[in-house]
């Protein structure tokens, strides 16, 4: 119950998140712009119950990273211009590094159901 509350949250910052990421130079962050929005995606399409072949440690990776990216206090402040988006992508490719396989199911299965 507690965790599907957790999920609930980070879906209802949707708009913030997009708005970071709107914020960003895409010819500096064009990466860290599509990975945040492929994780903001399948969690968002496993919590409105389309795709649920993903396990719950995946889910898991997915809200910590996303709330890492939208949290202003983590290790290199966001403001700081050059670098303060260093430690948001390490930590996403980390995230991505450990769910490639799971990540892959879910674009295959989005193409699949998108057309």
């Amino acid at each position: 119950m507690e965790d599907k509350k957790k999920l609930e949250r980070i879906i209802s910052k949707e708009k913030i998140i997009k708005s970071k990421l709107m914020s960003l130079d895409p010819s500096k962050y064009l990466g860290l712009i599509s990975n945040i929005s492929l994780l903001f995606n399948c969690l968002k399409d496993y919590w409105e119950g389309g795709y649920k072949e993903i396990p719950w440690a995946t889910i898991t990776a997915i809200a910590f990273a996303l709330l890492y990216f939208i949290n202003p206090f983590d290790m290199i402040p966001d403001f700081i211009p050059g670098v303060g988006y260093i430690d948001d992508s390490a930590v996403i490719a980390m995230v991505i590094s450990g769910i490639k396989n799971d990540l892959e199911n879910y674009k295959l299965w989005r193409e699949k159901n998108q057309s």
